[in-house]
């Protein structure tokens, strides 16, 4: 997980800060839409996922990425 997305305490877990901002967003946006809370929760969760999936997916790419690179050159070397 990207560094500035992850937890200071623990860093499998997404950063109380980023969570904050999207709540602190959270009651601007139900008073321009009109939703309660109830009904907007699910997308807040949905988000959080789909930023925890998206720095997986960049970290995953990262690891095979580098991997490749370090069998190409160890072959490059011999």
């Amino acid at each position: 997980m990207n560094k500035f997305l992850a937890s200071s305490v623990d860093p499998s877990k997404l950063s109380l800060t980023i969570k904050g901002i999207l709540l602190g967003i959270l009651p601007i946006f139900l008073v321009v839409t009109g939703m309660t809370e109830e009904t907007i929760q699910p997308i807040i969760d949905a988000i959080v996922q789909i930023v925890f999936l998206g720095t997986s997916f960049v970290s995953t790419f990262q690891i095979v990425y580098g991997l490749i690179r370090k069998i190409t050159v160890a072959e490059i070397e011999e």
